[in-house]
């Protein structure tokens, strides 16, 4: 059983995890959350003891009883680390449901006996684990498949985006500044960019062009664009959708990257890739340190429970009204907040 967990770990972070710690909340038979924490930043077991001291209080709001923990890597790192996180758990009144050290593909139990070449890793089967998205060999692997485009064709991007700007202002510039009908012009434009870039990925394929790319990534900085974007992220599409604002993110000029790279985060999260989440969520503020919905995923992540499986609280009709009703609409992200 535990062997065929530890199989799926590499799918939930996204990559395949080294010289790491990673901690499993449980509720009942329910996985509450995952955290991982590197092993070089715990030297001698002097900090595994605060590891749990940090998050308790999230544990316990999220209803967690129990927990596992997986230490990647030789056991002069693991084992210190391994001892002192029993003992935090016990202290903290948490139940220890298993306590590993994982290396190549084979694990070893602190608390249960086995064998000295210990026992097997077991990867999931090759139908479920495609449902699961890619592992990458690292993190950095994981973040470099996130990066700016750059060289030549990063200057071509550029002049696309450029040449989307344009069109977009001409759009605002067809009734008087801050109408209803120059908004409208341009969110009706950014929904039917996003509903089509959304159709595509779900059929499998992808954008081709930086014209198209570039177009879409100027729209979704429109408020009322953005928030129909969330609006349409349902899990159950959750890693086309990761395919969709990877792209973006990745094509995306300075100043458009924040909100790709923000539902990208959500559509993460909502597939139970952490690590990517974080990945993007970096990205995002990098680009726009104060953007909300940014800001919003990054609290969720540290304070609240889970996303996985979450539907935006919002329908895009919802999102219509809204935008429709008011002088502005909701601010991008600010339903993230609520979505459960």
């Amino acid at each position: 059983m535990w062997g065929r967990i530890l199989g799926l770990v590499p799918y939930g972070l996204g990559f395949a995890p080294d010289n790491c710690l990673v901690l499993l909340g449980f509720g009942g038979p329910d996985l509450k959350g995952a955290w991982r924490y590197d092993l070089e930043a715990l030297p001698g077991g002097q900090r595994a003891a605060g590891i749990l001291g940090r998050i308790t209080a999230n544990l316990r709001a999220n209803g967690v009883s129990a927990v596992a923990a997986a230490g990647y890597g030789p056991a002069r790192l693991v084992t210190p680390v391994a001892d002192r996180l029993r003992l935090a758990a016990s202290s903290a009144g948490l139940r220890v449901v298993e306590v590993t050290r994982v290396e190549g593909a084979r694990y070893w139990s602190y608390i249960r006996d086995g064998p000295l070449e210990g026992l097997p890793v077991e990867a999931p089967a090759a139908g479920y684990a495609a449902t699961l998205g890619p592992v990458f060999p690292s993190r950095a692997a994981l973040a470099a498949a996130i990066a700016p485009v750059a060289g030549s064709a990063g200057a071509v991007m550029a002049a696309a985006t450029a040449r989307a700007e344009q069109q977009v202002a001409r759009l605002a510039a067809a009734g008087p500044p801050d109408s209803p009908g120059a908004r409208q012009a341009v969110a009706s434009a950014g929904i039917a960019a996003v509903t089509r870039a959304i159709g595509i990925y779900r059929d499998g394929g992808m954008l081709s062009g930086t014209e198209e790319i570039a177009w879409l990534a100027v729209l979704l900085a429109d408020e009322w664009v953005l928030d129909d974007a969330c609006a349409r992220m349902e899990p159950g599409y959750a890693l086309a959708h990761r395919r969709l604002w990877a792209d973006v993110t990745s094509w995306a000029r300075p100043g458009y990257v924040a909100a790709p790279a923000s539902l990208l985060a959500f559509t993460a999260l909502q597939s139970g890739a952490g690590a990517l989440a974080n990945v993007a969520i970096g990205r995002a503020l990098s680009d726009k340190p104060g953007f909300p919905m940014a800001k919003a995923l990054r609290k969720r992540v540290v304070d609240g429970p889970p996303l996985y499986h979450a539907a935006p609280v919002m329908t895009p009709q919802q999102v219509d009204h809204s935008h429709r009703h008011h002088a502005r609409g909701p601010c991008p992200g600010t339903a993230v907040g609520s979505w459960r």
